[in-house]
């Protein structure tokens, strides 16, 4: 990557070296463009990891101190040159072109600078690789060509090692699948004994020691491919290349990939569509048609177990599965096309043959025969073959079946490129999708289905943009990519569905014309462009005259756009879709070969767009100028004309329309009306005036002026804001003043060591002066005048006075006291820049002393005003002392939020916890865990006992739940591993009718304190109970069960002494209407027999009860409960751009990591209890009682955060409900919501953003 700056260093002068230091450089001409002592400028500054490249390795020592060194640019010398026999004078490096450096190379190199932005002019033949392998293909006598690897250098191919071992086992692995389906391992050796037969491969009979071989080994593992869709081979093996070896090399690594020489498949696409005749053909086993020189064939080894036998294999062909495969091919048939000369067939074999597969046609049924005829003539010449040969025209069909009966199809339906193409209509169709009626729909479903539509042309674009459009809207919510989607998305979805069953039976005629193509007497192109606020597309029609004066017009290309996320105003996005008609204009325009004078027109309904494109790009802002300039260097101004909407074909990709509309579109297929008239008036069409454009905008997007202002600022001897630390700032006025007196001196008497304790001292002295001098003007006037100084100077009440340095000191009373004279008279400073420094100096000195301390020492020597309110703001701005000594952060406990205080079914709101482990003694050391499940409402328990922590274990443990309980509506739990995976495994398992899995912020077991709180009285009941006894599993079970009968008989509310008020409610009466632990029913027999009106009278009488008891609960359960009145009163909330450190309790204080907060979530109260910080290894999600802050921020307040939804102490959001903490939720930079606030220095200036250019 290449970065562009103004200047790279000052001038450089040219060195003076004699010519005779160059006669080592024998036949070389000294060509020294520059005079000895001129000023040259650095142009380009070359990187190391750069640098090495443009040698290339030869090296000529001129002299004892000069060397040359051969580059791609020429000779450089670098060393020093001497001027006397006892000097030397030391020069950077100095360029001698010693040969011809033309303008053309130096383009080249600018060039590579410019990949993937500027088109790639660079011809095939300057490729290294393409040199190196027209040097070494042979075609042999047989006609088939024989080529080499096109190894990177021969180090590599040094590299490359034996791993047969390696192959070894996976041909094992391979051997154990293939016997388990003996029919498919039967049809496996098939293909091997069919590449052996046909002498594609060989066997290596004896296998000498590799390491006396004078080239590499290699093997490379298979396995099998089925292709149920294939015409001809059904599974066919794939070869690993890219398998490594013992030290981490492929063949893959050791060769070139070689350049794409395959065309675009999406022109030869458009120029299928030309003829009226068309013509399909694939060649036969492609890649093993060319032969491998024999000395490359050891690394295509590979083993292979026929029938038991394990065998040594090699190809002795091109294998499909070398990255470099491709090329060889494609440069094969290159290569032989370039032996015959210029015609109609080797053209098209040349630009619409796609690596095996020719897509091509004719203007009739005989010149299609005699292409026929002459291409398979042509390819057979290199030992290859067309099949698969295939027509519309029934002509044609008779010629194959009669010539090419055994390597041509007669199938109604084929794909052409990946298209559906019916030969017999002569007509493109698509395939429908479905969507399975029990599948529930995510955000990867959408876009599978998305990904699944291939639609190169753009023919479907209109009906597919809808989607597009969907899946944006969808991702803007953030959303899992196997979560459910809200059902107003998922019923959008369904409905394109629906659509896409109209698309299925569409038919799309193929060829543009109906006649001849070379007889159409006028081509034209016509491109449109529109937008709307969710998409953008272009797209391009032709129009064609033929001989009997009817006007056609047939859409070609299409492309449609989403967008930006970011938001962006109309205008420009209509101009996007400009930009994009012309780059379209231009594609078809070079697909179809046509010249740089074919008629064209560009259409768009903006009249602000069509101002612009017809306006200087120079008088616009940066985005509007580089696309004008960009349209304007691909079309002709002149040429862009402005429609209506409703006339405007690419409205319909802007906005999108369904399935049965698409198919019924006449505007989609042939464009607008006027364009489908015989003589349509475009000449005449609607031009932009003044008056049809909106002024505002226009306004808007023009460059503004520069406007010089011009203040004038007093005279600062020192700008200490510049200087960090007081000891640099000592150290630079000592040497002004050195400097100073070094000018004064005489050149003898210069002193040039380093600085001395007297000149600190001086410089000190200096500095103090200067200070009050700038503060204290008018006060040190006073002074000196013999005057009271003003009552309202802060200096008043320190009756100042000035020392024989100068300097202003306080009088004070303590004249007479033993004190030092500094401590009786400190220095007066006043509060700024320098004396923070100085406080900073003092702080550091002292060891990071605390302020009492620092005023001490202070008070020593010096007297600032506001110290104290400094010393504290330095202590503060410590980083060093905030690491030891800030508290952690916290905040008043929050409400409890609405699913725990509102009645609902038992278990409806689920928490999710572990404990353990437990051992039983009839299973030995096999660890057991307890699975607790407790109702946010009506605290019950329900007790498991699984094996492990595992997610299968957890799924099958809330399987026996659901069973028993019914299925809950919220699970909350912590952020444990098992539970992770388990809540994939619930909605997998679950479906539709899983619950809302969701998790507290990580390392906050307090967030979850309803239940740990129950698992605490598990484990103490079971330790009472069960003591030092050992249990069997089955005796843990039945325990656990009695501990759960007992958790949930405990009282919920008080417990009276009074007599009419003894039962207390229990979470089991909300469970079996009473006491788990109570004695048995009374005697069932006396209960009478009972009818449909006593069942009714029963249920109404147990609703009464149930009722009772959610009353009691509400009453005196609810309103009894504590109120949590926390002693500690929350601190500073934290905000974002807060400098935090992040509690480890695993490590000590010194090694915790700092971090800065990204994103604060507040809750329903709007208090920040947990945050989203970035530390050294990501983001991180914290509760704010992990965190200490620092208290270095970057100015942004609460008021500027950005909106956040509003959540409960669990991390819910109040209004959709959506889990915010959610540990599946990828806490990436994409999904964090930045803010732009203005940011300040520590020295109050603003920090401006810069500005990226969006070229």
């Amino acid at each position: 990557m290449a970065t562009g700056v103004p200047v790279i260093s000052a001038p450089l002068s040219c060195p003076l070296v004699p010519p005779h230091f160059f006669n080592s450089l024998e036949g070389e001409v000294v060509n020294v463009e520059n005079s000895p002592g001129e000023k040259v400028s650095i142009d380009l500054l070359i990187g190391l990891d750069s640098y090495w490249r443009f040698f290339t390795g030869e090296t000529v020592k001129l002299s004892q101190h000069l060397i040359a060194q051969k580059s791609i640019f020429g000779w450089i010398v670098s060393g020093v040159v001497p001027v006397s026999e006892t000097s030397f004078v030391s020069h950077s490096h100095q360029l001698f072109c010693l040969s011809d450096f033309s303008e053309k190379a130096a383009h080249s190199f600018w060039d590579l600078e410019s990949v993937g932005v500027a088109k790639d002019e660079s011809s095939f033949s300057d490729d290294h690789l393409m040199k190196q392998f027209e040097n070494s293909v042979v075609h042999l006598a047989s006609g088939r060509y024989e080529v080499s690897l096109p190894w990177k250098n021969e180090f590599a191919r040094g590299c490359l090692l034996e791993n047969e071992s390696q192959s070894r086992k996976r041909l094992n692995n391979t051997s154990r699948k293939l016997a388990k389906t003996p029919t498919l391992e039967k049809q496996y050796h098939g293909v091997f004994s069919e590449y052996l037969e046909n002498g594609f491969i060989e066997q290596v009979e004896d296998i000498p020691n590799v390491s006396e071989l004078p080239h590499p080994v290699y093997y490379m593992p298979h396995r099998p491919v089925i292709k149920e869709g294939s015409a001809s081979t059904k599974i066919r093996p794939v070869f690993d290349a890219s398998s490594k070896g013992y030290n981490g090399i492929s063949l893959n690594d050791c060769l070139e990939a070689g350049p794409s020489l395959i065309p675009n498949l999406i022109e030869i696409l458009i120029r299928f569509r030309r003829w009226p005749v068309a013509v399909c053909a694939d060649i036969i086993k492609a890649f093993l048609q060319i032969q491998v020189k024999p000395e490359d064939r050891d690394v295509h080894r590979f083993l292979w177990n026929d029938m038991g036998t394990v065998k040594t294999m090699r190809f002795t062909r091109v294998p499909f599965g070398n990255k470099c495969s491709p090329f060889l091919l494609n440069a094969t048939v290159k290569h032989h096309l370039s032996q015959y000369p210029t015609s109609h067939v080797v053209d098209e074999l040349n630009q619409n043959l796609y690596v095996d597969d020719l897509i091509s046609g004719c203007d009739d049924e005989i010149e299609a025969c005699a292409f026929i005829r002459e291409a398979d003539s042509i390819m057979q010449q290199a030992s290859m073959k067309f099949s698969k040969w295939v027509s519309n025209s029934d002509t044609v069909g008779e010629l194959l079946s009669q010539e090419f009966s055994d390597r041509s199809v007669t199938e109604k339906m084929l794909k052409v490129l990946g298209i559906q193409w019916m030969p017999t209509e002569d007509c493109f169709y698509f395939d429908g999708l479905e969507l399975s009626s029990d599948a529930y729909v995510t955000k990867r479903v959408i876009l599978s289905y998305l990904a699944r539509l291939f639609d190169p042309l753009g023919l479907l674009a209109p009906f597919i943009v809808v989607l597009k459009c969907l899946f944006q809207s969808l991702w803007r919510l953030h959303l899992d990519w196997d979560e459910i989607v809200p059902d107003i998305i998922a019923q959008q979805f369904k409905c394109w569905l629906q659509g896409l069953h109209a698309v299925r039976g569409w038919r799309i005629p193929r060829c543009y014309t109906v006649g001849h193509w070379n007889d159409v007497e006028v081509y034209q192109l016509h491109a449109f462009g529109d937008a709307s606020e969710k998409a953008y597309g272009a797209c391009v029609y032709l129009r064609t005259l033929s001989k009997d004066g009817i006007w056609r017009t047939s859409l070609v290309y299409s492309k449609t756009r989403v967008a930006p996320l970011k938001p962006i105003t109309l205008p420009r996005l209509e101009l996007l879709a400009a930009l994009l008609a012309a780059k379209l204009l231009s594609f078809v325009r070079d697909s179809l070969h046509f010249s740089a004078n074919v008629p064209y027109t560009c259409w768009t309904d903006s009249t602000i767009v069509l101002s612009w494109i017809k306006s200087d790009p120079r008088k616009w802002k940066t985005f509007v100028s580089n696309r004008i300039s960009e349209i304007q260097s691909l079309t002709d101004p002149s040429q862009w004309l402005h429609c209506t909407g409703n006339q405007n074909p690419a409205d319909l990709l802007s906005r999108g329309i369904s399935g049965p509309e698409l198919c019924v579109s006449e505007t989609w297929l042939h464009g607008p009306v006027f364009l489908r008239e015989i003589r349509p008036k475009i000449s005449s069409m609607k031009t932009v005036s003044e008056s049809d454009v909106n002024e505002g905008v226009v306004i808007s997007e023009m460059k503004s002026n520069p406007v010089l202002l011009k203040f004038e600022t007093p005279d600062v001897v020192f700008q200490f804001e510049k200087w960090s630390t007081f000891t640099k700032t000592l150290r630079i006025m000592a040497w002004v003043l050195r400097f100073i007196g070094n000018l004064k001196a005489s050149k003898e008497a210069h002193c040039t060591e380093d600085l001395t304790l007297m000149e600190l001292q001086e410089a000190k002295v200096h500095l103090i002066s200067v200070v009050q001098r700038e503060n204290f003007s008018e006060e040190i006037a006073c002074v000196l005048e013999k005057q009271s100084v003003s009552k309202k100077s802060p200096l008043f009440k320190l009756s100042p006075f000035i020392d024989g340095d100068g300097l202003l000191r306080v009088k004070g009373r303590l004249q007479f006291s033993h004190l030092s004279y500094e401590a009786k008279h400190p220095i007066i400073l006043p509060k700024g820049h320098f004396s923070l420094l100085l406080i900073r100096h003092l702080h550091n000195t002292l060891k990071h002393a605390g302020v009492n301390s620092l005023l001490v020492r202070l008070r020593d020597e010096y007297w600032i005003t506001g110290a104290r309110r400094m010393c504290k703001r330095v202590k503060r701005e410590c980083i060093t002392c905030q690491r030891l000594d800030t508290a952690v952060s916290s905040q008043p406990v929050p409400p409890l939020p609405s699913m725990r205080v509102n009645t609902a079914p038992p278990f409806s709101v689920s928490g999710l916890d572990h404990g353990g482990p437990l051992f039983c003694c009839d299973t030995g050391s096999k660890k057991f865990y307890i699975l607790l499940i407790t109702c946010a409402v009506t605290r019950a328990v329900h007790l498991e006992l699984v094996c492990s922590l595992s997610a299968e274990e957890t799924l099958n443990a809330i399987r026996r739940f659901v069973a028993r309980r019914g299925m809950p509506s919220v699970i909350i739990s912590d952020n444990a591993r098992g539970f992770v995976a388990a809540k994939k495994l619930v909605l997998q398992y679950f479906g539709s009718n899983s619950p809302k899995w969701q998790f507290i912020v990580p390392l906050a077991p307090w967030w979850g304190g309803w239940w740990e709180r129950l698992m605490g009285s598990v484990k103490s009941s079971l330790k009472k109970t069960i003591g030092t006894r050992s249990l069997t599993r089955s005796e843990l079970e039945i325990t656990l069960f009695e501990i759960e009968a007992c958790i949930n008989s405990r009282p919920l509310t008080f417990v009276a002494d009074d007599v009419e008020d003894r039962v207390s409610l229990t979470p089991s009466h909300f469970l079996v209407g009473r006491l788990l632990t109570s004695g048995p029913l009374n005697d069932l027999e006396e209960i009478p027999d009972m009818n449909n009106v006593d069942l009714v009278a029963m249920y109404d009488h147990r609703n009464q009860l149930l009722n009772k008891f959610w009353e009691k609960w509400s009453s005196e359960y609810i309103r009894n409960l504590p109120s949590c009145q926390s002693s500690v009163s929350g601190r500073k909330g934290l905000n974002i751009g807060s400098v935090v450190l992040v509690r480890d309790q695993n490590s000590p204080r010194l090694l915790w990591p700092l971090g800065v907060v990204q994103r604060v979530f507040p809750g329903r109260d709007g208090l920040v209890r947990s945050v989203e910080v970035k530390t050294s290894k990501g983001l991180i999600t914290r509760p704010i009682q992990k965190l200490h802050d620092l208290e270095i921020s970057s100015g942004v307040g609460l008021e500027s955060l950005p909106v956040e939804p509003e959540l409960d102490d669990q991390g819910v959001n109040i209004s959709t409900g959506k889990q915010q903490f959610d540990t599946d939720h990828a806490l990436s930079p994409n999904n964090t919501t930045e803010t732009e606030t203005a940011q300040y220095s520590r020295y109050g200036r603003k920090i401006k953003k810069p500005t990226i250019l969006d070229l």
